[in-house]
């Protein structure tokens, strides 16, 4: 299929998921983005500008693109609730699964910061759903731990229509919290 086709479907699908707050500079970014993801077959902001250099859709340099894509991801209109929720939302609810798999991950960078993840499993893979991030080797501020914990799961119950089971003390916890 060629380059200006899946272009087209791609910014399509994003006109009809996207909240209506996104403007159209914001999905042109999001576009581009999503495109270089799918030829990259990575979420590196350097292999994402190869592959866009190499689609041919800009003129610019690949070492260019990567500092676009770089701020995209520090772009405060590209937000996960206007841009990531609804489309995830939409997608994953059109596979009707009899059941979803949900997996957690707490992971730290450099002790600087902590991101507990949560995942769909899914063909095989783990897709991210919803993150929360602190700083890592400091008291917490705010809400404390379990809380946070319990907002990540919120959103993740947001974004699913499932029937809950769980097996460990932690899931039924977890579950019990989501209204499940």
């Amino acid at each position: 299929m060629s380059t200006s086709i899946v272009y087209q479907q791609v910014r399509q699908m994003l006109d009809q998921t996207l909240d209506q707050k996104v403007d159209d500079s914001t999905k042109e970014r999001i576009t581009l983005l999503v495109l270089g993801i799918i030829r990259a077959e990575s979420a590196s902001p350097a292999k994402i500008a190869e592959a866009l250099e190499q689609l041919g859709l800009t003129n610019a340099t690949a070492e260019s693109i990567e500092r676009h894509i770089r701020r995209i991801e520090n772009d405060p209109e590209i937000l996960a609730t206007t841009c990531f929720y609804i489309f995830a939302k939409q997608q994953l609810n059109k596979q009707h699964p009899d059941e979803f798999i949900i997996a957690l991950d707490p992971t730290t960078q450099d002790d600087r910061v902590v991101m507990v993840s949560a995942f769909i499993c899914y063909r095989g893979r783990t897709l991210p759903l919803a993150w929360v991030v602190w700083s890592a080797n400091k008291p917490l501020e705010g809400d404390r731990f379990w809380k946070r914990i319990s907002t990540l799961l919120d959103v993740v119950k947001d974004l699913l229509f499932f029937r809950c089971t769980a097996e460990r003390d932690f899931a039924n916890w977890s579950l019990h919290h989501m209204g499940c």
